[in-house]
């Protein structure tokens, strides 16, 4: 397989203990997913360039200077309209036409748009709205998302329902998996988990005989949110005039600070006119009045520099109010949940009920509770249930009838509670129904296509402080999935932003829908709570100038435009703006052999965007693993110990177990993550891996 390095370091190195001050973690947040396998690993630098298709280099070769990178990302391009003929005489105008592409080809092709980190509310909605209301579902979900994000405005998402709903009704699966989302978490309509489960049923094409399989989470009862609803509504109020505030206060610094600059000019003339005229008469009346001039500017500008000093504090005053508001409503309106590991229940019109994998008198029922509030109680079946520091359980139920019910039910520190019922059956003696097990996937007869990996591991940044890891990571990570899983890699090490949007890009304009990406990064990333914004900072970023960072949001709008049928970013550092797992379908130990292939040609078909996150919103262990991070040194053991076919659910699983247990020894509470990402394209299904071995 193909082995691509991008930049320049030397293979056979070692790192002085000395010379690597590291930062203890690195935070952790990861996005939703999608439907082609592409993996994509951030390592570092390289020494060799690039291999790209003839498209692919003209396109970056218009891209010559550094400071043209932006024109990589995707924009709102809305194309000149066409000019049409009708008969031999007529000629007319027809509609302007609407797409997401980069503004380097929109660029190319006429188009108009809005630089991607300038773009608005209104500039966003000028480019789709008239295509959506003419019934266009891919517009309408676009306008949806629109209004979903906010972008510099409150999200509206009454509005955004309003647009997913008509797509939706349409069939558009993407819609009706943003629909779902919204009626899972109650955002903008009334929170209805069956609802919703119906909706990424559809969403996934699963035809009537192949169940929708997932864990299912259930929040707290419609009434309870009610009531809560006027606190929430209150805290959104407060959180909108504090961000007025703040803007005011910035424009007001920005104008004190032009005004300083204009005195400390006049100064600076002033001086010069003074010394002039000081040596020819030091006594006159025009120098007396010449130096009272300076004494009342000097005493302006100490002024101004005590108003500008007090703007900054009052800005950082209403910022740090802005964080704790946000994690306030967060947690006033974030209901507790249940998501259940093991055993998988089916989505069901009734209680879902699971049997049994094998001739026992228990089962092993095992999960993770998560309530923002604080757990007050958690119980299984009236019993209390110890839940360790990170919300996951694991309990032993006694199974001696046929069949027995099964009630979860968690109580947070605002009393509202989450309840999940099901029943058990006991495995039949004797009987089979040609079940396989989920850790031993067949795909034999089913194509996946082409896989490929962009790897990604900074260690020696220029500005923040160096990584010990995150290098050696990106290494090993390299070798597994190109000497064990047949992966094409792109290695890069110690990447600048440059380099990394030019991978990225070079991907988007190659891959096919025979494709799969896998990308990975490991290094810093930044978290912007109050906008819910997640960076990857490259090795030339600063900490307190963004201008080198790269937004979670041009990375998923970059994904969403990728041609590869199936993607999934696994990242060790930030990444902002996932879905729950609950709308990740997968496959259960139970089903049958048959209905099985039939599930995975159906998966190996649908788009999906998936990503694998560190530790969430919480920071991660930068170390811990031996030469590698915890979160690393568990994807490593998944991928070396896992044989033929692997989905990426149960990849998750296992390194989510070892990640707890690692992290748990060293005081952190780190939990990875595995869902859909928001806004990437993705349809249904997940990600798939196929060792060689």
């Amino acid at each position: 397989m193909k082995f691509n390095i991008i930049g320049q370091m030397d293979m056979n190195h070692t790192i002085s203990k000395q010379s690597r001050k590291s930062l203890p973690y690195f935070c952790s947040q990861m996005l939703m997913g999608g439907a082609v396998a592409l993996l994509v690993f951030l390592s570092g630098c390289a020494s060799q360039p690039l291999e790209v298709d003839a498209r692919s280099q003209a396109d970056l070769s218009m891209v010559v200077d550094r400071k043209d990178t932006d024109k990589l990302f995707i924009v709102d391009c809305l194309l000149p309209a066409q000019v049409r003929r009708m008969g031999s005489a007529m000629t007319f105008l027809a509609p302007r036409q609407a797409l997401k592409t980069s503004a380097l080809a929109c660029e190319i092709r006429g188009g108009e748009y809005v630089a991607y980190n300038r773009a608005d509310f209104a500039t966003a909605l000028k480019v789709w709205m008239t295509q959506a209301e003419t019934g266009d579902p891919e517009a309408q979900n676009y306008v949806g998302e629109i209004y979903e994000r906010g972008l510099g405005v409150v999200p509206d998402f009454a509005a955004a329902a309003i647009w997913y709903e008509r797509a939706a009704k349409q069939g558009y699966s993407k819609a009706q998996l943003n629909l779902g989302y919204l009626y899972e978490k109650g955002l903008g309509v009334e929170l209805n988990i069956a609802k919703a489960m119906n909706l990424y049923r559809e969403a996934s094409g699963l035809p009537e005989d192949v169940e929708f399989v997932s864990s299912i989470e259930m929040s707290a009862k419609n009434e309870q949110i009610s009531a809560l609803q006027n606190e929430v509504d209150q805290l959104s109020i407060e959180q909108k005039e504090l961000k007025q505030q703040l803007e005011a206060s910035q424009i007001q610094a920005a104008s004190a600070s032009r005004q300083q600059q204009q005195l400390e000019k006049e100064l600076i003339s002033l001086r010069d006119e003074l010394e002039v005229l000081a040596q020819k008469d030091a006594t006159s009346e025009l120098t007396i009045k010449l130096q009272q001039d300076i004494a009342l500017r000097e005493k302006s500008l100490a002024t101004q520099r005590k108003i500008i000093a007090k703007l900054g504090q009052q800005a950082l005053k209403f910022k740090a109010q802005l964080s704790d508001l946000s994690e306030k409503q967060f947690q006033m309106a974030a209901a507790p949940t249940i998501e259940l590991y093991d055993p998988l229940l089916r989505l069901t019109r009734g209680v879902p009920t699971v049997r049994m994998r094998s001739i026992s008198s228990s089962q092993e029922v095992s999960g993770r509770v998560n309530a923002p509030a604080g757990i007050k109680s958690f119980l299984v079946n009236q019993q209390p249930v110890t839940v360790d520091d990170i919300g996951v359980f694991s309990t032993d139920i006694e199974v001696t009838s046929k069949e027995r019910a099964i009630s979860l039910v968690v109580t947070d520190r605002h009393e509202r509670t989450a309840t999940l019922d099901f029943f058990i059956k006991k495995a039949e003696t004797g009987k089979s129904d040609g079940a396989v097990n989920a850790q031993q996937l067949s795909g034999k007869g089913i194509s996946f296509g082409r896989y490929h990996a962009l790897i990604i591991g900074n260690n020696d940044y220029v500005s923040l402080p160096k990584l010990k890891t995150a290098e050696n990571d990106a290494l090993e990570i390299e070798q597994v999935l190109r000497e064990k899983y047949g992966f094409s890699t792109t290695l890069l090490l110690n990447a600048d932003r440059h380099q990394i949007v030019s991978a990225l890009y070079s991907y988007k304009e190659r891959l096919t829908e025979d494709d799969n990406l896998l990308v990975y990064y490991a290094g810093h990333g930044e978290l912007d709570r109050i906008n819910d914004r997640g960076y990857w900072l490259p090795v030339d970023a600063e900490l307190d100038n963004p201008v080198n960072w790269i937004s979670n949001v041009s990375v998923t709008d970059m994904l969403n435009t990728m041609a590869a049928k199936h993607i999934m970013v696994v990242a060790d550092s930030c990444y902002s703006g996932s879905m729950t797992s609950t709308s990740v379908a997968r496959v259960d130990a139970s089903i049958p052999a048959g209905l099985q292939e039939k599930w995975l040609k159906l998966m190996a078909k649908s788009r999906s965007r998936t990503v694998l996150t560190s530790g969430g919103l919480q920071p991660v262990l930068d170390s811990g693993g031996g030469d590698n991070s915890v979160f690393a040194q568990a994807f490593l053991s998944a991928l070396k110990h896992q044989d033929g076919l692997i989905q990426g659910y149960a990849l998750y699983r296992e390194v989510t177990t070892e990640v707890q247990q690692r992290a748990a020894q060293y005081g952190v509470n780190q939990v990875p993550e595995y869902a859909p990402i928001k806004h990437a394209g993705h349809e249904t299904g997940q990600f798939f891996l196929v060792s060689d071995g």
